[in-house]
């Protein structure tokens, strides 16, 4: 969860979610446990690109029925409903490009962790190679907490350094409205981006290149965003 979380290209693009409930007892469905499963499902900070829910009781169609028209109507998310045997749900999720390599259970239900984790392994370390690749370019792979990213969004508006930014701005608001003079703003802006470093936060913007990465603004730059952060806040 927490690598998702703190995963910008995922909270933009949005994850794809697997909900497999093939071959659970039949007394799960008795309790509302099913739909409290799927609610949780539902409910994780995630952006969703797309829901899959995989099962096979009869008795589950019309709570699927419900949570798949409430997400149409409600969410952007694509949700897709697979009802049949573990060999049927999988075939189908790998129509949607979803491998049995990554999967950790079988076409007979058995739990397999071996492929998923050398998947896993392989993942990380492309993800090393990349990184590498990244660092001797100069970028930074990955912003930390503090820092304030450049960007237009709902994943970058709630990254915690644009909203510690808010935080500070929200602090000088009423004294920024008040200013008549251009140098005084300046001079709170510059205030601001002071505090941000002194947080240990950087202003980022993502690399020019086709590179993944991070590169630091000028404060020129910083300042000017600021200055228009709080003319957003102020209105």
């Amino acid at each position: 969860m927490a690598l998702v979380q703190g995963n910008l290209d995922a909270q933009q693009r949005g994850i794809v979610g697997v909900g497999y409930m093939v071959g659970l007892q039949k007394e799960k469905f008795r309790d509302g446990s099913t739909a409290d499963n799927l609610k949780l499902i539902m409910g994780m900070p995630f952006r969703y690109a797309a829901l899959h829910i995989c099962y096979d009781s009869p008795k589950m169609k019309p709570v699927i029925s419900v949570l798949q028209v409430v997400a149409n109507l409600q969410t952007k998310v694509r949700f897709r409903a697979h009802f049949g045997t573990h060999m049927e749900c999988q075939y189908e999720l790998m129509a949607f490009g979803i491998s049995q390599n990554i999967f950790p259970i079988d076409n007979a239900g058995s739990l397999q962790t071996e492929r998923y984790q050398q998947h896993m392994e392989q993942r990380k370390a492309n993800e090393r190679r990349q990184q590498k690749i990244i660092a001797q370019s100069g970028a930074i792979p990955y912003p930390c907490s503090a820092d304030v990213l450049f960007g237009k969004g709902k994943a970058y508006n709630d990254f915690p350094g644009n909203h510690l930014l808010y935080q500070y701005i929200d602090r000088y608001k009423e004294q920024y409205r008040d200013s008549k003079l251009k140098d005084e703003k300046t001079i709170i802006a510059e205030t601001v981006l002071m505090m941000v470093k002194e947080s240990g936060g950087r202003f980022l913007k993502r690399a020019d290149d086709d590179m993944k990465g991070w590169v630091k603004v000028p404060d020129i730059a910083a300042r000017k965003k600021i200055s228009h952060t709080f003319r957003t806040r102020i209105r």
